[in-house]
């Protein structure tokens, strides 16, 4: 069976919406994560467009070069490194620390 142009777009389409349906939540956590940190939030995007980048590449069966692969996973990476760091412990200027787990279970105790 021949594959058409078709059949690659029916594929996009599919992936496309799974990303999104991933990446809408990834980006409000990633969000939220590195203002804890004071850090601008739209880093959390970077992660998303080589993801995006990665999907189209997918359905439509096209292998990239390594230098953008390596970027990809470059962009994937850095923002998961600024994510594992502790966060502010006073308020920065985008709000009040978050409570510590602990601290909200000492609460209901």
């Amino acid at each position: 069976m021949r594959k058409t142009c078709h059949d690659s777009y029916r594929v996009f389409s599919l992936l496309l919406i799974g990303w999104l349906y991933v990446a809408i939540p990834c980006v409000s956590i990633g969000v939220r994560r590195l203002h804890d940190m004071g850090k601008p939030g739209f880093l959390s995007v970077f992660p998303q467009f080589g993801t995006f980048f990665m999907t189209i590449c997918v359905a439509f069966q096209e292998i990239p070069a390594l230098p953008i692969t390596l970027a990809v996973v470059a962009m994937s990476v850095i923002p998961l490194i600024f994510m594992s760091l502790p966060g502010e412990k006073k308020a920065n200027k985008y709000g009040n620390p978050c409570n510590d787990s602990m601290d909200v279970l000492k609460e209901f105790n």
